[in-house]
């Protein structure tokens, strides 16, 4: 009797589910999206793109995907991120298990909230490498809404915007030009807070918290997976070693004895000892290529070895809204390299994280701007 009493009841809210406008009403999407714009990122070598979204499709339960893709004359290339967002009541949840009990839904484990009212606007943000770019592309974006009945309406917005690249701050005049070179955001004045660093004297746990606080501004030269050979030909390195050597060209013109500090890196995939030595190879290569072609001596670059940059994949985290369980890859991030007593260590959780989504993310998005000198500023007295 009980077991049919809990059927029935469970048969009625189903069908009060189904029934409501809220839930299996929603036959179309309406999403509006503007201000498309790509951007060269000199940081990170890749291009950015951004464009608004605001969503008006009405109703409280359900799940949009947000697809954008390259298009370029009757050709599309999917190699933008997809954004996963997922309504239940007019609220947005965090965690997938809350919304999976609360509703039945089809949700990936990947989907995530925007914490943000419904109809608000909001930002997309995704990057790719500059191998993905060919000016003049636009942008289409394909909405999929999901009911608990599966897919229920699909729409395609195509930008008329023709993408022309811009530059953040690369569009700056080199040293040699109007600015000067103390002016640059990578170049600083050797005080009480950096003189050990610059010394070539510190510890890394100094160095990194120093990072920490003052890394804003720095260059990166980055380096292919498990290569520590320099090749200024990939990525935008090039363009960085022009922008060094031209403001420590400058410097030693206006004599202002310029030092450079370099912090070598390694992305988190891989073995740790083999990564330790990736990383001071790079620092070591780094500072030896550098005193070959500018007017300093070894003497005047400091090298240290950072290992994996952890806390630079951290950053590339929180300022991205589109990874895949982003709170739980925060979450791992913030647990012990590696714990003893538990047998278990950043990586692997990652690797094992939903399936493995959100590491396949990171290999694709992040660990290439992680694999380098990705700290390198200019200091002088």
């Amino acid at each position: 009797m009980k077991h049919y009493i809990h059927s029935t009841i469970f048969l009625l809210l189903l069908a009060a589910f189904c029934a409501s406008p809220n839930a299996a009403g929603i036959t179309s999407v309406h999403a509006v999206y503007s201000n498309l714009q790509a951007t060269y990122n000199r940081r990170t070598g890749n291009i950015d793109l951004t464009f608004e979204a605001r969503l008006q499709t009405p109703g409280l339960n359900y799940s949009l995907s947000i697809s954008p893709r390259f298009a370029k004359d009757a050709k599309e290339a999917a190699n933008l991120a997809r954004l996963p967002i997922y309504m239940m009541e007019g609220e947005l949840y965090r965690t997938s298990r809350l919304r999976k009990q609360r509703s039945g839904l089809p949700v990936p484990n990947h989907a995530r909230s925007l914490l943000m009212p419904p109809t608000a606007g909001f930002t997309y943000k995704g990057s790719v490498s500059q191998s993905d770019w060919v000016e003049g592309v636009t942008v289409v974006v394909y909405t999929t809404l999901t009911g608990y009945q599966g897919v229920v309406a699909q729409s395609v917005f195509r930008f008329n915007t023709k993408l022309s690249l811009a530059y953040d701050d690369d569009l700056r005049p080199s040293a040699s030009e109007t600015t000067p070179a103390t002016q640059f955001p990578f170049v600083e004045r050797i005080n009480s807070s950096n003189r050990e660093i610059v010394g070539g004297n510190a510890s890394i746990e100094d160095v990194e918290s120093y990072i920490e606080t003052k890394g804003e501004g720095s260059l990166t030269i980055h380096f292919e997976l498990s290569s520590s050979r320099i090749n200024p030909a990939f990525m935008a390195n090039n363009r960085t070693l022009n922008e060094l050597f031209n403001v420590i060209s400058e410097m030693k013109r206006t004599n202002n004895a310029p030092q450079v500090v370099i912090v070598g890196y390694a992305s988190p995939e891989g073995q740790a000892d083999f990564n330790k030595r990736l990383a001071t190879e790079r620092a070591r290569i780094l500072q030896t290529y550098i005193a070959a072609h500018s007017e300093l001596s070894m003497a005047d670059i400091a090298a240290y070895e950072g290992g994996i940059n952890w806390a630079g994949l951290k950053r590339l985290v929180l300022s991205d809204y589109n990874i895949p369980q982003r709170n739980e890859v925060l979450r791992i991030l913030e647990m012990p390299v590696w714990d003893a007593a538990a047998r278990t260590g950043r990586l692997g959780s990652l690797m094992r994280l939903g399936g493995g989504e959100p590491y396949r993310y990171m290999t694709d998005v992040y660990f290439p701007q992680l694999r380098g000198a990705a700290f390198i500023k200019v200091y002088y007295k």
